[in-house]
């Protein structure tokens, strides 16, 4: 799985959509000049003509404001996000101090996946549905939620929910969220014309029950002008059918594969498909609304006729045919699961053969974890010329992660008291076995001596684990935080500000960490700020590209000429990229992390494709002297997360 190859198809695919959408309002508009036409020629004597100005105005705007009107407002009902459509469809989020032990193994699950991934924890929604189906939605990690039925938490074993999980979490990493909440908001303008259509045709029973004769033919004619919009916006819905099928169909099968190629258990995805064919109630959801949302699931959410071109799924029988080439066509049969404890996570023989091993070469990759050269061949196998390669290795890597990382510490993420503290702890965490006064008194200044005794009992706990794991703990943190006030989260910003300051100095372990919070929860909490695609060319970011490259040649080591040779890798690999592009190493006065911070927002403009070579050639940088230093995998992981590029903990499984 490519992700910036997948993004720019998501880019591309934002296009199609438009335009099949400006088809379908231009034949709105035609049908209703049309109805508008034959409701004339019912009202007047003297016959109408195949072009009246006043009609083609009526259906023009009349289409366009019902259309716009109905799609604005239904985009803005979404812009809280992933969260919005959860709650449309009757979803309730899962506490993350829940006891119930299927809801925890579905936690448990996510939270790996979200390590293993390199984005923020996602908020996790329950649907209460027999069925099995499950969704992700939202416009950006930062937003993210994954919807989950009932029957997907209780009916399937822990490989199944992880290879549904993966599922989910491909199409979050692919930017297709982003275009399934717009194409609710665009469809939701059509199905306004139905619903004007049948208040029309309700107001004209009403009239003709009004016993004024001089009503009747009026009251036909309107009757018959409600029908003829009701009718228009039906066949907009089948259009939108049609939409919805060519926006998702194709996605589902590479969803299904990066899920196969992420948890390297074909045996998961497969057998939570062969359940949902096998259980009555299959995938269906009974919501009234779920018909809107049902691009987004995981498979068909709504009983229909239609096939072939109109099904916004591909068949069970061909995603599973494509997944387990050998499967005999049977269903098991399934009950449903309401009752029933957490299934255990029953294992094919050479399932249980690929996670033992892969568990020896995480363990090994675990232990070597302090190695800078094995560090440097993880970046390599990560970053294949440019693409993140998610895989089974970092699904392990990341299990072990969640095992380790402190209780006391796992605890505290679970409100947003304790997630800010965690930060703070984070953040503080390199400052030495005792923590400088400077910072003591800030905390007590800003969060009084109780919170500050909390604070550095974390700190405690997280001071001796490496740069990954603190900065996975970050990660967890995001659902609790995104409970917080707008009023809380600009105080514990400036609070995180005043404790960076406090020593005089910023280090880069702290830029990575502010890095992360403020740009995923600034996109929480102002979705208006992400930063839009202006940069089309590397040549429109020389001078940005020069201080990111001068910046990590100057941190991969402190000799003159290794910094040369590294920069030299770096320029090269942005020239394979862009030909003739040339870029200037820079001194240290020229890239203070203010400047890189900077920097970084600039090419958060750039396409996903210039994302790609911006971060291959970082990569390089780092791996010139096949050494990768805690400082120069945080800082990757800092330029990754401020370009909006997941970047999964580092670990070598071969």
């Amino acid at each position: 799985m490519d992700f910036f190859e997948a993004q720019e198809r998501a880019r591309k695919r934002t296009k199609l959509l438009i335009f099949y959408y400006v088809m379908a309002v231009l034949g709105i508009i035609a049908a209703v000049y049309a109805l508008m036409l034959i409701f004339f020629f019912t009202q007047e004597d003297t016959g109408v003509s195949l072009f009246r100005l006043d009609a083609l105005a009526i259906a023009v705007v009349g289409s366009i404001g019902v259309i716009g009107l109905g799609s604005l407002f239904k985009t803005w009902q979404l812009s809280a996000g992933g969260s919005a459509v959860a709650k449309e469809l009757g979803g309730r989020l899962i506490d993350r101090n829940t006891t119930d032990p299927a809801e925890r193994q579905l936690m448990n699950v996510v939270e790996e996946m979200a390590i293993a991934s390199g984005v923020p924890m996602p908020d996790v929604y329950l649907l209460d549905e027999a069925s099995i189906n499950a969704f992700a939605a939202g416009k950006t990690t930062s937003d993210a939620v994954i919807g989950v039925t009932r029957g997907c938490m209780q009916l399937l074993n822990r490989d199944e929910l992880q290879g549904v999980m993966a599922h989910e979490f491909s199409h979050i990493l692919n930017g297709d969220m982003r275009i399934n909440l717009r194409l609710m908001g665009l469809l939701f303008g059509i199905l306004m014309l139905t619903v004007i259509g049948r208040v029309v045709m309700r107001s004209s029973l009403y009239a003709r029950g009004g016993g004024r004769s001089n009503r009747g033919g009026g009251a036909v004619a309107l009757l018959a002008f409600g029908a003829g919009l009701f009718a228009i916006g039906s066949i907009g819905i089948l259009f939108g059918r049609l939409i919805q099928a060519a926006v998702s169909r194709q996605r589902e099968f590479l969803a299904d594969a990066s899920a196969v190629q992420f948890t390297r258990l074909p045996d998961g995805i497969a057998g939570a498909l062969k359940k949902i064919g096998g259980l009555s109630a299959g995938s269906r959801l009974q919501h009234p609304r779920a018909e809107e949302a049902s691009h987004m699931y995981f498979a068909g959410g709504i009983p229909s006729a239609m096939s072939g071109s109109f099904a916004t799924h591909p068949p069970l029988p061909a995603r599973i045919k494509a997944i387990d080439p050998g499967w005999d066509g049977s269903f098991p049969k399934i009950k449903d699961g309401s009752s029933l404890p957490v299934p255990g996570p029953t294992r094919s023989p050479a399932a249980a053969a690929m996670v033992s091993k892969l568990a020896g070469g995480a363990t090994m990759a675990a232990g070597a974890a302090g190695a800078a050269g094995s560090r440097a061949a993880s970046v390599q196998n990560t970053l294949q010329r440019g693409a993140l390669e998610l895989n089974a290795g970092h699904l392990q890597e990341a299990h072990r992660i969640r095992q380790h990382l402190p209780e006391p510490v796992m605890q505290q993420v679970n409100t947003p008291e304790g997630a800010r503290e965690v930060v703070l702890a984070v953040l503080l965490s390199r400052a030495g076995d005792q923590l400088p006064a400077a910072d003591v008194k800030v905390l007590e200044q800003r969060l009084g001596k109780p919170a500050t005794e909390r604070i550095t009992g974390l700190r405690a706990h997280l001071a001796p684990l490496p740069s990954a794991e603190r900065l996975a703990m970050i990660d967890l943190t995001f659902p609790s935080l995104r409970r917080m006030s707008e009023a809380d989260y600009r105080s514990f910003v400036d609070t995180m500000r005043a404790v960076m300051a406090a020593d005089q100095q910023i280090d880069l372990f702290e830029f990575t960490v502010e890095r992360m919070v403020e740009r995923h929860l600034d996109l929480f909490f102002n979705p208006r700020r992400a930063h839009p695609v202006r940069v089309r060319k590397l040549s429109q970011i020389q001078r940005e590209l020069s201080v990111l490259v001068s910046t990590l040649a100057g941190v991969g080591s402190g000799d003159a000429d290794e910094q040369r040779h590294a920069f030299a890798i770096g320029a090269r690999a942005l020239a394979e990229h862009e030909p003739g592009l040339r870029i200037d190493h820079l001194g240290p006065e020229h890239c203070a992390l203010d400047v890189v911070g900077r920097a970084l927002e600039r090419c958060d403009e750039a396409t996903p494709l210039l994302k790609k070579g911006i971060l291959w050639a970082c990569g390089k940088v780092v791996m010139a002297d096949d050494k990768v230093t805690d400082m120069e995998s945080e800082l990757l992981r800092a330029i990754a997360d401020a370009m909006g590029c997941p970047m999964p903990p580092f670990v070598q499984t071969a």
